[in-house]
């Protein structure tokens, strides 16, 4: 009995969001796929910063092991490369579609150790 009020309420909970407009949390975040591309073309800039700042982020905790020389421009066309080339996720958010992109890229090699990898971004080159 207990678990058919918990499934009624939760289904409460859902019919309210759903009709208040809200998002799947996947959807609440400052930048899709869609727009990291269309924020690409509009400024190389910004789009060399964004990159790099989700390379930065992941070498920082350890998930990806980027060593020089690496530069800005190749993680910026890998980052690219990987959203243009998946259109079905573009929908979701461009921080995850950069991991993905950038694991695959730049996987730590076994035996590496993560004290060796690149930890901060003024180690990029441009």
């Amino acid at each position: 009995m207990k678990s058919f009020w918990m499934a009624a309420l939760a289904a409460i909970a859902i019919n309210h969001a759903a009709a208040q407009g809200l998002k799947p949390p996947e959807q609440n975040v400052f930048n899709s796929g869609n727009g990291l591309l269309s924020d690409c073309v509009d400024s190389r800039s910004f789009c060399l910063g964004i990159t790099s700042g989700y390379s930065d982020m992941l070498a920082v905790e350890g998930t990806i092991c980027t060593e020089l020389p690496v530069t800005r421009q190749q993680v910026m066309d890998v980052v690219l490369w990987f959203v243009r080339e998946h259109p079905t996720q573009r929908h979701t958010s461009a921080a995850s579609l950069a991991r993905a992109a950038l694991v695959a890229a730049f996987p730590c090699q076994d035996g590496q150790d993560p004290s060796k990898k690149r930890r901060t971004g003024g180690a990029l080159q441009d």
